[in-house]
């Protein structure tokens, strides 16, 4: 470490000598290699090993940290919209079995409220199937929750 220490301060300040137009991509170059020499290291620690100033304005940096931003909205986006299928599949499940069964109220609500997606969606399946309330506990009680 001492030895990589060493020079990666000298390819800095070999950077610096360089034309003012060149020497971020230097500088961009000496820190990308430090990121693939020692992946397991937190960043922050990389900068005060190597006395790196200057990684947030990098390219590299910027890259990184867009890319896990994008990732970031896409999990969010697949999450919300799989809480919207559920939360609009246990209303319609809802407003159904409420009809079916008006005096069961309550314990619909509770009964809907832990189903899974795939579950909700099968009870639209069979709803009309369904000849009492006893035939519902039934069905409920074979399904995985």
């Amino acid at each position: 470490e001492t030895n990589v220490q060493h020079r990666v301060q000298q390819l800095e300040r070999c950077a610096r000598a360089l034309p003012v137009a060149q020497q971020r991509n230097a500088i961009e170059l000496v820190e990308q290699a430090l990121v693939y020499k020692f992946p397991e290291r937190p960043w922050r620690e990389l900068e005060a090993m190597f006395g790196l100033t200057e990684w947030k304005q990098t390219r590299f940096y910027r890259e990184v940290k867009a890319e896990g931003h994008q990732e970031g909205h896409q999990e969010g986006h697949q999450e919300g919209h799989q809480e919207g299928r559920i939360t609009e599949a246990q209303i319609l499940v809802m407003r159904l079995l409420k009809k079916r069964f008006p005096e069961m109220t309550e314990e619909i609500n509770n009964l809907v409220q832990g189903l899974s997606l795939s579950n909700l969606e099968g009870l639209t399946d069979i709803i009309f199937e369904l000849n009492s309330w006893e035939d519902l506990l039934s069905w409920l009680s074979q399904v995985d929750q």
